[in-house]
């Protein structure tokens, strides 16, 4: 369990068993590669999944990579990749959303959400964010229904 008592991100990424809905459409292989890829700590098939004129961007951290190259070496020199664990993948055309759990191996789950634009069969663009989960304010508890994650 994470932190903020989330079981369904951290089941989903501990147990290798993530509850994956998919919404009409089947989604793009490349979405599956892109798993596998970071799952398997593959770079070389991660490489493959990207144009070279890509463009990534992270909002939380202000960072954006431009280009298939500068790309390799980020995740070259990343500490760890994280264990993906999909829960929903949504989209249809160049457009896909995924959302999953993820385990950097740090003791906390994360929860993630990664926008892509496809060209050619491939990522092109990608957003995205992810946070710890947290426990909502009780002020809130009159109008909301509490959910976990993934279910």
């Amino acid at each position: 369990m994470c932190r903020s008592g989330c079981w369904a991100c951290w089941g989903a990424v501990r147990t290798g068993r993530p509850r994956t809905e998919r919404m009409g459409t089947p989604s793009p292989a490349v979405i599956d590669a892109f798993v596998a890829a970071i799952n398997a700590r593959d770079l070389e098939a991660l490489h493959a999944v990207f144009t070279d004129d890509l463009v990534l961007e992270w909002p939380q951290s202000g960072e954006r990579i431009v280009g298939n190259d500068s790309r390799k070496e980020v995740y070259a020199r990343m500490p760890t990749l994280p264990r993906i664990a999909p829960w929903r993948v949504t989209g249809s055309g160049d457009l896909w959303v995924l959302e999953a759990g993820l385990d950097y191996g740090d003791g906390h789950a994360y929860l993630g959400t990664f926008v892509f634009e496809l060209r050619d069969a491939l990522i092109a663009r990608g957003v995205s964010y992810w946070s710890e989960p947290f426990p909502p304010p009780e002020w809130r508890a009159p109008w909301v229904e509490r959910f976990q994650p993934g279910s």
